[in-house]
């Protein structure tokens, strides 16, 4: 006997983890075959079968099947691939925005996938669904990136992409349209003025134009507009919502800044001025209601007890220089430059990465199971926003699989399931912001854990400078 019969493909992560029916006796009826979802063998033998025959659909539900599997035995060693995969095609990036390294890195050692590190990938399409066109570049700046496209789209994949919308033909907005399950467009402001502040090197018209001639091209490309909340933008937070109404996006995402020390922008960050920040995260909301657009924003910030009044905010948000000027990013340059830390990138091991932080969680990241980084030099990275600890390289060690089911990627998957969130994992955007980790819940979260460490690795390498100059 069972306790469940399901027919047809269907979503394991819904069913089996979050509808909690893992311990069930579930038969699956696919393909002409009744397959107990416990039989790993079984499992295995129709994959293969499905392999041959080019069922992708039925070749990532069983992969997907296998992640909650491995999820439920706490197993550090995976029998399952990513369902989720972050490839930086190009880190290189055609903006300076204030808030990221590009404003001054200049394209250091800039670099686009070829096609030959491409093939290196391939071998595990099979079982991915979705790509997620991320890393330190922009995407769309990849001169073979519709190549890329329709590589992906063979193997049934599901494209996104977080663009500044910056580059837009005709033939790559069709591409998009049929390629892409949704979009996400980064954009900061609601004037020209503040826009080309924040995203310097980039125009606002250009911007409108180009999502403009996006959106013509279908109404069925779902089209988030992504912005990111600091000190400088706050008053147009609304207005961000109604632009993004009338250029057609279906939902608004606001995210705080990550600062970095690196940039001198902890000052930036909108949690230290929670009267205002939640006076108009609220408006934003409440422009999203009337223009019938979703708006979501960092919850957490309007659980903050204000300490000054809102007029005392205003007065601290504005004692700061909103923007700084050429000559600090060039000086950022060459101090950085001189420092070494340009590419401050740490091959991870036991010692200098797997360490727990004081916070304790229940379940594991979803990130280490299922959606790990990949960058532009085929390096793998826990997740896209660890750029820092290199967990392996798919070109050097082996392959992907061999990288990851390493040490290291057992190792912070045993850290989890022992209830220790990794060190470097404080602060994680993801985690405070309850983003795209449903199978982890931090249990003793408090102030201190919105700072990232990464500050720490940074203040180490300044200080070795400065201590020899």
């Amino acid at each position: 006997m069972y306790d469940m019969k399901i027919c047809g493909a269907f979503e394991p992560k819904k069913i089996l983890f979050e509808d909690n029916n893992i311990n069930k006796k579930i038969v699956w009826e696919y393909a002409g075959e009744n397959v107990e979802l416990h039989d790993r063998d079984c499992l295995r033998r129709l994959q293969g079968r499905l392999m041959k025959e080019g069922n992708w659909v039925g070749v990532k539900v069983i992969n997907k099947i296998f992640i909650e599997l491995d999820a439920q035995e706490k197993r550090t060693i995976l029998s399952s691939y990513p369902v989720n995969l972050q490839i930086e095609h190009t880190n290189i990036c055609n903006a300076k925005c204030i808030m990221c390294s590009h404003c001054f890195t200049k394209n250091q050692n800039g670099k686009n996938m070829t096609e030959a590190e491409l093939e290196e990938i391939k071998p595990i399409l099979p079982y991915v669904e979705h790509v997620t066109l991320h890393g330190m570049g922009e995407p769309f700046a990849h001169p073979q990136i519709i190549d890329i496209l329709k590589l992906y789209h063979s193997y049934g994949i599901k494209i996104t992409c977080n663009t500044n919308a910056s580059i837009m033909s005709d033939e790559l907005a069709e591409i998009v349209h049929k390629c892409f399950y949704d979009i996400a467009v980064s954009c900061d402001a609601c004037t020209k003025e503040t826009y080309e502040q924040i995203r310097k090197g980039l125009s606002f018209d250009r911007f409108i134009r180009n999502v403009k001639l996006l959106r013509s091209k279908g109404s069925d490309l779902y089209m988030r507009l992504s912005a990111v909340a600091m000190r400088q933008n706050l008053t147009e937070l609304p207005g961000i919502v109604s632009l993004a109404a009338d250029l057609g996006f279906q939902e608004v995402l606001i995210v705080d800044v990550t600062t970095q020390g690196l940039l001198e922008n902890e000052k930036d960050c909108i949690h230290l001025y929670p009267s205002v920040a939640q006076h108009y995260l609220k408006l934003a909301v409440d422009e999203g209601e009337r223009r019938g657009i979703p708006v979501k924003i960092p919850d957490y910030i309007m659980n903050i007890t204000p300490q000054r009044t809102f007029e005392e905010d205003v007065e601290a948000i504005n004692s700061i220089t909103f923007f700084k000027d050429e000559s600090f990013t060039e000086g950022l340059y060459e101090r950085y430059k001189e420092a070494g830390f340009i590419e401050p990138v740490i091959n991870a091991t036991t010692q200098n990465f797997v360490i727990p932080s004081e916070y304790q969680c229940d379940g594991i990241c979803d990130f280490v199971l299922e959606r790990p980084f990949i960058n532009a030099n085929g390096d793998v990275f826990l997740c896209c926003t660890n750029w820092m600890h290199i967990v392996g390289n798919i070109y050097k060690d082996g392959g992907f699989e061999a990288v990851w089911n390493g040490k290291i990627m057992s190792e912070i998957r045993k850290l989890f399931y022992s209830g220790k969130v990794p060190k470097y994992c404080v602060g994680c955007i993801f985690l405070r912001n309850d983003m795209m980790c449903k199978r982890i819940k931090v249990k003793n979260i408090n102030a201190s854990f919105y700072n990232h460490n990464y500050d720490e690795m940074v203040s180490e390498i300044i200080s070795k400078y400065e201590n020899n100059n």
